[in-house]
């Protein structure tokens, strides 16, 4: 498992840059995007105020007993990955002020590689009622058609920042997302994707059906079409285009989707 993250380390670069993390708690989780900071107000005053750090975080956790441990000690973290996971508001009030890190919807990115034993998955899948491991892709870390004879190491990725809103004449677009984790997003500054019409339609059908009760549709597979999308937005990325996921897109995440339903 580590050394399948270590590959990909070697194999793609992104902009920004990220520096993986390991959320130990709710409170650590939140944490890794802003801090609580002593800021001097205009009268010199100093006044407790949110600081952002990193907006887009992704952790890396090698061995997942550690989340399971994590989880222990702090019950809500399985709600707040999920949560996280969905992009939605994670803004709930701790009893310190300094634990109380708002983060708004749509103002952070949060994706989590999580390395699992198939015999230490049980606590995961005590967790499918909340819709937790049908929120993972699950991958094999083994390769049975691997070749005696490795193959030439494929060429570096460097994938660009993702063209948007924030102009060139920004030195450090960054800071500027940092600064907006706890504000609200307006609907303006949304990039929408397209999406094929038929995939849409399935994502609403599906939907439908799940709040019609229908007994041949399992509502814990609510997210399974959102998962696909997401890959397939991913494989469109990789393929340095930004503007829409393509049928060619959502068939390939299908053949990676049948994987991990494997």
């Amino acid at each position: 498992k580590s050394a399948a993250i270590g590959a990909m380390d070697d194999w793609i670069s992104v902009t920004p840059n990220y520096m993986s993390k390991k959320p130990g708690s709710t409170e650590g989780l939140r944490k890794c995007f802003a801090s609580k900071k002593l800021v001097p107000d205009a009268n010199g005053k100093p006044q407790l105020m949110q600081v952002g750090k990193q907006w887009s975080v992704l952790a890396i956790v090698p061995e997942v007993d550690a989340l399971i441990s994590a989880t222990n000690r702090s019950q809500s973290l399985m709600s707040e990955l999920r949560q996280a996971w969905s992009g939605e508001n994670l803004a709930e009030d701790f009893a310190s002020e300094e634990k109380t890190i708002v983060l708004r919807g749509n103002r952070y990115r949060f994706a989590m590689v999580l390395g699992v034993q198939p015999g230490r998955a049980k606590p995961l899948f005590d967790d499918a009622d909340g819709g937790t491991p049908q929120r993972f892709i699950w991958l094999p870390a083994i390769d049975p058609d691997i070749p005696d004879v490795a193959p030439d190491a494929p060429p570096r990725l460097d994938l660009p920042r993702w063209p948007g809103m924030y102009s060139q004449s920004i030195a450090e677009p960054d800071t500027v997302l940092n600064m907006e984790l706890a504000n609200a997003a307006a609907p303006s500054e949304y990039q929408i994707l397209g999406i094929p019409d038929f995939v849409s339609d399935l994502i609403k059908a599906t939907r439908r059906e799940v709040l019609k009760g229908n007994p041949d549709v399992d509502p814990l597979d609510g997210h399974r079409h959102l998962v696909r999308l997401k890959l397939a937005a991913a494989l469109m990325a990789l393929d340095c285009r930004y503007d829409a996921v393509t049928h060619g897109d959502w068939e390939r995440a299908g053949a990676v989707m049948a994987v991990s339903d494997a």
